[in-house]
């Protein structure tokens, strides 16, 4: 639950976490920011209950990051 995460991230001072799969496949990251109420309420307005956020809902998925050649 997204929830938790936050608490436990806040207890513990991590303000980014790599998500993996349950294969242990890099899928995406998460940080206290998408974790914060602003983005939970969102998920709320649209019938989600708070405990059925999920950190897959929440999180920056793999495809929407960008690389780049550092030699450029």
């Amino acid at each position: 639950m997204a929830v938790t995460a936050l608490e436990l991230m806040l207890k513990t001072h991590i303000r980014i976490n790599i998500v993996v799969s349950e294969k242990n496949n890099f899928i995406g990251l998460i940080s206290t920011n998408e974790l914060s109420e602003q983005h939970i309420v969102a998920k709320l307005s649209k019938g989600v209950c708070r405990e059925d956020v999920l950190i897959k809902d929440l999180m920056i998925p793999k495809s929407d990051f960008h690389a780049f050649d550092y030699r450029e």
